[in-house]
């Protein structure tokens, strides 16, 4: 018979004691794969070689992976660094836990990823700067490339002096890929990151069904010229100031979010900002619920959104702000449900396309659960086209065929699986 090893009781410890990096993969032939490893302690500083990203002092201090393929399952990477000391003027850590460039494809599954930090330099006198605390990818040109899914990944900083950053859990950029089922949470509690659970610029990645809760700072979702999905995600983090902050996307590059549940943030749930002459935001939110911040949605710059199908409820200053004095600001509205906003929003966005006003009856708000009772405003109120499943990967409509579907990211069935679940 085979030797089946209890790895409860032989744990595999690759531990580079804080003196070098734990991994390496480089142009490697095939799909190798690294399984129920812990990896830990790793420390990247000074391995530059080979990496290309900007003028860096060290890059992936757990693993580093370049132009390779690699399946990661059922690891713990766990407190490693990328950069320690300083380099060109400043501390550029890159990848604390995971770095990737061009792979070749890269797997990482069923794993924890957590206390990782891209920059942990204790010099002042310059910068400590860190781009991906958990995760660093760049270059992924096809989404078979990059597959990151059914991971916790948690408590990843991007520096530890001046807490300057991107992407505390995740930055990728220039790239494809699937982010899909993570538990991305309490990454950042230095609070300085863009992207305090992820960073992602000049990429269509799909970030798809992951919960993302409790991570801290400036915003949750830093997405900069970004053309891809942001689907069926619960993202709820009390203490940051927007939930997902859309910034200059290049004209032609459209951000399409639906069937989001994003709750909970100081200052916007949504916030769009672009550049005047060309450099602006194209959103299509479809089928969000969006509730309890100042703002639902806060659009100012250049940027043109179209959302249809939305609730947005229980905000303390305006449901829907539009910049009147920035240049090209355009927001169209469409069948949106209204409540309990101190202001709804300006008249000229949404009372000429079909608003519904009323009670979205979500069963506990408080405790994160934005599933609609029977008797919900929501029900039955869609107007035009809809996605086929909901957050819940429910089918749409619930009834017949002819059935409108609900408002929201919610298609009500009467019984439901816990938004948020910790292990």
């Amino acid at each position: 018979g085979s030797l089946v090893i209890d790895p409860d009781q032989y744990v595999s410890i690759l531990d580079g004691q804080n003196a070098r990096r734990v991994v390496t993969s480089e142009s490697i032939i095939g799909i190798p794969r690294l399984s129920g490893f812990t990896i830990k302690n790793g420390n990247a500083d000074g391995l530059a070689a080979g990496c290309t990203a900007y003028e860096p002092a060290g890059c992936g201090g757990g693993i580093f992976i370049s132009n390779a393929a690699l399946t990661i399952e059922n690891c713990i990477i766990e407190h490693n660094v990328a950069a320690t000391t300083y380099a060109s003027g400043a501390y550029y850590g890159y990848g604390g836990g995971v770095y990737i460039q061009n792979p070749a494809g890269v797997t990482i599954t069923k794993s924890i990823i957590r206390q990782n930090t891209a920059s942990a330099a204790t010099d002042i006198t310059g910068y400590d700067i860190g781009y991906g605390g958990g995760i660093h990818v760049s270059g992924s040109a096809d989404p078979e490339d990059l597959i990151i899914t059914n991971n916790e990944i948690s408590e990843n900083e991007v520096a530890e002096v001046s807490h300057l950053g991107w992407g505390a859990g995740f930055y990728i950029v220039y790239s494809s890929g699937l982010i899909s089922g993570n538990f991305i949470h309490d990454n950042n509690t230095n609070m300085g990151a863009n992207g305090s659970a992820f960073y992602s610029g000049h990429s269509d990645i799909i970030i798809q069904n992951n919960q993302i809760v409790d991570n801290p700072g400036l915003n949750v979702l830093n997405l900069e010229s970004f053309y891809g999905y942001v689907s069926s995600n619960v993202i709820i983090n009390p203490g940051s100031d927007h939930g997902i902050f859309l910034n200059m996307n290049y004209p032609g590059d459209i951000s399409i979010l639906d069937n989001n549940i994003i709750s909970q943030h100081e200052i916007a749930n949504i916030k769009a900002h672009g550049s005047d002459g060309g450099f602006g935001v194209t959103a299509q939110l479809y089928h969000n619920t969006l509730d309890s911040a100042s703002y639902g949605i806060y659009q100012d710059g250049y940027a043109y959104s179209l959302a249809s199908n939305n609730i947005i409820s229980n905000h303390t200053i305006q449901g829907v702000y539009k910049s009147p004095t920035s240049t090209g600001n355009t927001i169209n509205l469409a069948h949106s449900l209204y409540y309990g906003n101190n202001d709804d929003g300006d008249s000229d966005m949404d009372m000429n396309n079909s608003p519904v006003y009323g009670d979205p009856a979500y069963w506990d708000a408080t405790n994160g659960n934005y599933h609609i009772r029977a008797h919900s405003a929501a029900r039955d109120k869609s107007l035009g086209e809809g996605y086929a499943y909901d957050i819940d990967g429910s089918s749409r409509p619930i009834g017949s065929s002819s059935t409108p579907y609900d408002i929201g990211a919610d298609e009500f069935m009467g019984w439901f699986l816990p938004l948020i679940q910790r292990p």
